[in-house]
C-alpha cells in the first residue's frame, strides 16, 4: 500500500512538470512571434524622441537655476533679518549673560511640627 502511494506521487509529480513545460514552452513561443512580428520604431526616430525631451528638461532646469540665481543676488545686495533683532546679534551684555546661571535665593526653610506617632507621647 505504502509504495503503490509513492508510485503515484512520481506520477503525478511527473505529469505536472511535464504540463508545466509544455505551457511555459507554448508561452515562450508565442511571445517570440508576437515579437518578431511588432516592428520596432526606426533609430532616428527614438533619438529625436530623446533629444527633445532632454532640451525640454534641459530648458526648464536652466530657467529654475536663472531664478535662483537672481534670489541669491538680491539677497546678497539686500540682507534682511528675519528674526527682528538687531543685524549685528544680541548686544555683548545680553551673550555674557546669557550663559550665565541665575543664582539661586537661599529661602529659609519652615518646619511644621509633626504630630507624636503610635505610643511616642511625651
Amino acid at each position: 500500500m505504502y509504495f503503490e502511494r509513492l508510485e503515484e506521487i512520481e506520477i503525478d509529480i511527473s505529469l505536472k512538470k511535464l504540463h508545466f513545460t509544455s505551457t511555459n514552452e507554448d508561452a515562450a513561443a508565442a511571445a517570440k512571434e508576437r515579437l518578431d512580428l511588432e516592428s520596432t520604431a526606426p533609430p532616428e526616430l527614438v533619438k529625436d524622441l530623446i533629444r527633445g525631451q532632454v532640451s525640454e528638461d534641459t530648458k526648464n532646469l536652466k530657467a529654475e537655476l536663472g531664478q535662483l540665481k537672481r534670489q541669491i543676488a538680491s539677497l546678497i545686495k539686500n540682507p534682511k533679518n528675519s528674526r527682528g533683532g538687531p543685524p549685528g546679534g544680541a548686544p555683548k551684555s545680553k551673550q555674557i549673560t546669557k550663559n550665565r546661571r541665575p543664582k539661586k535665593t537661599s529661602k529659609p526653610t519652615t518646619t511644621t511640627p509633626t504630630s507624636p506617632r503610635n505610643g511616642n507621647r511625651p
